[in-house]
C-alpha cells in the first residue's frame, strides 16, 4: 500500500476541494491509501469520511507557521507517506517545503487563477513548481497563464477536472424538488452552481434576470450555494424586484437532483480554471451559457454543447439564456 498526503487549504463546498474529493475516492480499494490534511474543516469532510478516507484537520496560525510546517512532518513521517499532492495556494508551498525536508516527491494541481493574481504569486509560485516534481495544470488556460511568470514546461501537464458521470445519468424532472421549491413543471427554470463571492459575479447575473422575465415571465432562476455576498444578493434581488423568479438555495448534498430540474446552466464567473459545476451540468445533458473566460471555452463548444458570452455584460447573457 501507498500512502500519499493530499493537503489543501479548505474542505468547504467549492470547485478545488470537490475536484480533491472525486480523485481521493476513486484511489479506495486501490493499492493507494489517501490521507486529506486540511487547514480548515469543512462540509467535504463528512463526504471523504463517508468513503473511509482519513481526514486531518491541521489549521495554520501564523502567516509563517513553523509549527504548522512541524506538524505536518509529523503526519507525514507517521502515516509513511509516499507522495504529497497539494491544492490550492497555501497548501503547495507548504506541501513543497514538506517534501523537501522529508526527501519524498511533490505534486502540485493548480485549480485556478488566484494564483497568479496573489500578491507575492509571482515570485513564491514559480520557484514552488520549478522544483516540485510535477505541476498539474486543469486548463490549457492556467498553463499559459504559469507560462508568463517564466515556468518551465519540463515538469508541467495538463489534466481537466472530472466528474463522476454516472451520478448525473438518466435523470428525470425531480418532482418533489419542484414541490420543495415550489416551482411547476411549465416553469422555465435556469440554474447556478457556486459559491456566492466576488469572482463569480452572481451580480450581474441577476441584473440579467429581469430582461429575461420581459420576455419569458414564466423563468424561475435557483441559485445553489452560500457564500460572504449572499445578504447582498438578497438585497440586490429586492432592489431589483425580481424575488418572486429567484431562489436563493444555499449548499445542497443532492446535486444530480437538483440539476435534474434546470432546463439551462449559467455561471456567469470572472474567471475559471475548469469549473467542476460546468462539468456536472453537462453530464446531466443541461445546456450552458458561461462566460467565455479561463478554462470555459475548453470544456463549452460554442454553438454545440452551449454558448460563451463575454463577462461583465449583462445583456448578452439576458440574450443567451
Amino acid at each position: 500500500m501507498i500512502p500519499i498526503l493530499h493537503l489543501i487549504d479548505d474542505l468547504n463546498i467549492g470547485g478545488a476541494e470537490q475536484a480533491m474529493a472525486t480523485l481521493v475516492s476513486s484511489l479506495v480499494h486501490t493499492k493507494y491509501v489517501p490521507i486529506v490534511c486540511s487547514l480548515e474543516d469543512g462540509p467535504i469532510a463528512a463526504k471523504l469520511t463517508k468513503y473511509g478516507i482519513g481526514v486531518k484537520i491541521v489549521p495554520k496560525k501564523y502567516p509563517y507557521d513553523v509549527f504548522f510546517l512541524l506538524k505536518l512532518i509529523n503526519i507525514v513521517k507517521k502515516e509513511k507517506v509516499r507522495l504529497i499532492h497539494t491544492h490550492l495556494l497555501i497548501s503547495n508551498i507548504y506541501g513543497y517545503l514538506v517534501s523537501q525536508l522529508i526527501g519524498i516527491p511533490s505534486l502540485i494541481t493548480v485549480q485556478g487563477a488566484k494564483l497568479f493574481t496573489w500578491k507575492h504569486g509571482n515570485n513564491i509560485f514559480p520557484w514552488v513548481a520549478q522544483k516540485c516534481d510535477k505541476v498539474i495544470f486543469v486548463s490549457k488556460f492556467l498553463m499559459n497563464e504559469a507560462k508568463t511568470l517564466g515556468l518551465s514546461s519540463d515538469n508541467y501537464t495538463i489534466i481537466h477536472n472530472a466528474v463522476d458521470f454516472l451520478k448525473f445519468q438518466n435523470l428525470s424532472k425531480n418532482t418533489n424538488i419542484l414541490e420543495e421549491l415550489e416551482l411547476s413543471p411549465s416553469n422555465l427554470i435556469v440554474g447556478s452552481i457556486g459559491r456566492l463571492c466576488a469572482v463569480k459575479r452572481y451580480d450581474r447575473l441577476l441584473k440579467a434576470i429581469p430582461l429575461v422575465i420581459e420576455k419569458f415571465p414564466q423563468t424561475k432562476f435557483v441559485i445553489v450555494g452560500d457564500g460572504p455576498l449572499r445578504a447582498d444578493l438578497e438585497e440586490l434581488s429586492k432592489d431589483l424586484g425580481i424575488q418572486n423568479h429567484l431562489t436563493l438555495l444555499g449548499w445542497r448534498t443532492d446535486i444530480p437532483q437538483i440539476l435534474s430540474i434546470f432546463d439551462l446552466f449559467v455561471l456567469f464567473s470572472d474567471t475559471e480554471g475548469v469549473s467542476v459545476a460546468i462539468l456536472e451540468a453537462m453530464a446531466a445533458s443541461k445546456a450552458v451559457v458561461a462566460t467565455n473566460v479561463g478554462g470555459n471555452s475548453e470544456v463549452v463548444e460554442h454553438g454545440k454543447t452551449g454558448l460563451l458570452v463575454p463577462p461583465r455584460e449583462p445583456d448578452a447573457l439576458a440574450e443567451a439564456i
